[in-house]
């Protein structure tokens, strides 16, 4: 889902696949942009805060690369939904909240209570 404001400077399909494929691997059901928060960008350079090394033999058939990149922000501007594989109640954001901040933190808890306490999942 986009917001009508959001320009795609080029075909986004590669990155669509990817982020697909990651949320497969990863049991991800949910995507936020992260591409699309100007928070993410250092003097108009994206700029990652967090880089996972995937090191382990298992994780290499499954096409990820060596790392995944992980941001500090995420918006609402984009996001893609795996409809097939997400419970309801992780479809729907709290409407208590107004700012998109706050709503994404509460979302984001809210899965991550869903999975193990050693996995990634509060992450975006």
């Amino acid at each position: 889902m986009l917001e009508d404001s959001t320009e795609l400077l080029k075909i986004p399909t590669g990155f669509i696949c990817d982020i697909e494929h990651t949320m497969d691997v990863l049991d991800y059901h949910v995507w936020f942009s992260t591409v699309c928060d100007n928070c993410n960008y250092l003097y108009a350079k994206y700029n990652p805060r967090l880089a996972v090394v995937m090191d382990k033999v298992e994780y290499l058939p499954l096409g990820l690369g060596n790392k995944l990149l992980f941001t500090s922000h995420s918006n609402t501007q984009w996001i893609v939904y795996d409809f097939a594989k997400a419970p309801d109640d992780l479809l729907r954001f709290d409407e208590d909240f107004t700012i998109a901040m706050y709503y994404i933190i509460e979302y984001l808890a809210r899965r991550r209570n869903t999975k193990a306490k050693n996995s990634v999942y509060f992450m975006n």
